[in-house]
């Protein structure tokens, strides 16, 4: 065998090795984040929110701010998250800015979205999709479905240690503005995930979501998670799409 073979030979078994540690490292990783997320049963936390978006000579940038309520009996989750964003969009050298508000509430059967742009209301029934629940073990299940997940460097979102997941689209996708990434900061402590961002095809933010003033087994009235339609505004089902 030449010394050149050799070189190859070895390069490739730690390669090989490489990739089996990052593997292990990852499933660690979850483990760990699911086992502390497992020994809360509530929480509740400000959101913070930006958007970014170049499509030719179109540019939108959005800003929101809004709470979330979280809180789990066995395997059902209730959720209530509400949303106010506020997004200008520039094109052909016109300035048009709108103001959205938003309402998510999950109560352990289904999610009904309340939204409220340029004065219409909109409601949407539909199934709790694991990825509006931030629960991590199904959130992180779901994400692997169609990406590749990777364990990056550890790092800190607010003084707190965070484990971070790439998930990069197995495929993919054709829509425009649709991020070729994600990557995901959960807190090693609580196991919640404090961060969210989509990446654009050359690495750059399209969207940002970030939690803060995280506060656990909290009491939060049942209330919180019932839903009653406005008067008038008819709930549009969606139940029974294929997803």
């Amino acid at each position: 065998m030449t010394s050149q073979m050799r070189r190859l030979t070895l390069t490739c078994v730690l390669l090989g090795a490489a990739t089996a540690a990052l593997a292990d490292d990852l499933e660690a990783a979850e483990k760990r984040i699911v086992e502390a997320w497992g020994k809360h049963k509530s929480m509740s936390a400000k959101i913070a929110t930006t958007n970014h978006m170049e499509m030719g000579d179109m540019v939108m940038d959005g800003k929101g701010e809004g709470t979330l309520e979280m809180q789990r009996e066995g395997d059902k989750q209730f959720i209530r998250m509400e949303l106010k964003n506020a997004m200008t969009r520039k094109a052909g050298g016109q300035e048009t800015k709108t103001d959205q508000a938003m309402t998510l509430i999950a109560d352990g059967e289904f999610a009904y979205t309340s939204s409220d742009a340029m004065g219409k209301p909109v409601v949407v029934k539909s199934k709790i999709d694991p990825m509006m629940t931030s629960e991590p073990k199904a959130l992180l299940a779901e994400l692997r479905k169609q990406n590749d997940l990777k364990l990056l460097p550890e790092d800190k979102v607010d003084g707190q240690k965070v484990f971070v997941i790439e998930a990069t689209p197995k495929e993919k996708k054709a829509s425009p503005g649709a991020p070729a990434k994600m990557v995901l900061s959960f807190d090693q402590e609580h196991g919640v995930m404090v961060k969210s961002t989509a990446l654009s095809e050359d690495g750059k933010p399209v969207n940002t979501m970030t939690y803060s003033d995280l506060k656990y087994d909290v009491k939060i009235d049942a209330d919180r998670f019932k839903f009653k339609a406005p008067e008038g505004v008819q709930v549009i089902d969606s139940t029974g799409e294929k997803p």
